[in-house]
């Protein structure tokens, strides 16, 4: 059985929102299939 390999991106900085979506739509356009960030609880 083969599984597909994904890839993830890692944001850690703070960003104002609309580079939040643009950073959203460049990972998605590179391949990525996830974009993870810190939270503060």
């Amino acid at each position: 059985m083969t599984r597909a390999f994904r890839f993830s991106v890692s944001a850690a900085a703070p960003r104002p929102a609309a580079e939040w979506r643009e950073l959203g739509r460049r990972a998605e356009d590179l391949g990525f299939s996830t974009l993870s960030m810190p939270d503060h609880l």
